[in-house]
């Protein structure tokens, strides 16, 4: 689980807990979240690059009147600048 969503979860638990008296349920969910997942990456694991050849366009807006948006992503790895 990520942060985000261990945290959301844990006071929503919380929230029970106020509520009413779940607190095996409480002690269960802190237990967990502070418990090692062991997800780390080996020290050895080659470090890669493969980045895209070009640039998407990901997304094209119409807004009103004349109010239009590219959006571009450059998952190329190179810097570009406009006009360039």
């Amino acid at each position: 689980m990520n942060n985000s969503i261990s945290g959301e979860f844990l006071l929503f638990s919380l929230k029970l807990i106020l509520n009413e008296n779940y607190y095996f349920l409480f002690f269960l969910i802190l237990f967990y979240s502070f418990s090692e997942d062991n997800t780390s990456v080996p020290d050895d694991w080659p470090e890669e690059n493969n980045f895209s050849e070009e640039i998407l366009f990901s997304e094209y807006v119409e807004g009103t009147s004349f109010n239009k948006t590219l959006e571009m992503v450059n998952l190329t790895g190179k810097i570009y600048k406009p006009g360039s």
